[in-house]
């Protein structure tokens, strides 16, 4: 865990005393500071979106149709993976629109064994009836015993000698 201070983070924050951040800290997570670093538990951070996007989907009407892909192939351990799971979501949009898209604010809460959260597309094995093919979550370590926020999920995956992760961008006029 990154070593820092507490009165960094709060001048950092944009707080101008450490006792204004810490009261702050602790009525918006029910913990303080220092608890929360000796002890992380997920918490739901702020997500910050564009300021030109009112709702989900809808993008600038002066943005030029662009279209980016970005893939590589990587192994991956036999894990668990702690997902929150949509009711028919196959994609982000419809995803954020049944579930939130605050769930991306707890999950970056989380340490995870790739350094972020993912968005996965669930084989019909690894789906509970009733719910999406599409969720997000948190890899971790396959003897995590930690934390599960509530409404969560655990799954255990395999080792797979070619996992794809990608991002896909395909943004046009409106």
């Amino acid at each position: 865990m990154e070593h820092c201070r507490i009165i960094d983070v709060a001048y950092d924050a944009g707080f101008e005393s450490v006792d204004g951040f810490q009261r702050a800290f602790l009525r918006e997570f029910g913990c303080n500071p220092r608890e929360y670093a000796n002890s992380p538990i997920p918490l739901p951070l702020f997500t910050p979106y564009g300021v030109k996007f009112s709702k989900p989907g809808k993008g600038s009407s002066e943005m030029e149709t662009v279209t980016s892909v970005f893939i590589q192939v990587i192994e991956k351990p036999a894990r668990k993976v702690i997902i929150k799971r949509g009711e028919k979501a196959t994609e982000y949009w419809s995803y954020c629109e049944e579930v939130g898209c605050d769930v991306w604010g707890i999950l970056t809460s989380m340490k995870s064994l790739c350094g972020e959260p993912v968005c996965l597309r669930l084989p019909e094995k690894y789906r509970k009836p009733g719910t999406s093919e599409y969720v997000q979550g948190v890899e971790v370590a396959l003897d995590y015993n930690g934390a599960v926020p509530d409404g969560f999920d655990v799954i255990e995956l395999p080792a797979a000698d070619r996992a794809f992760s990608g991002i896909f961008f395909r943004l046009g006029r409106s």
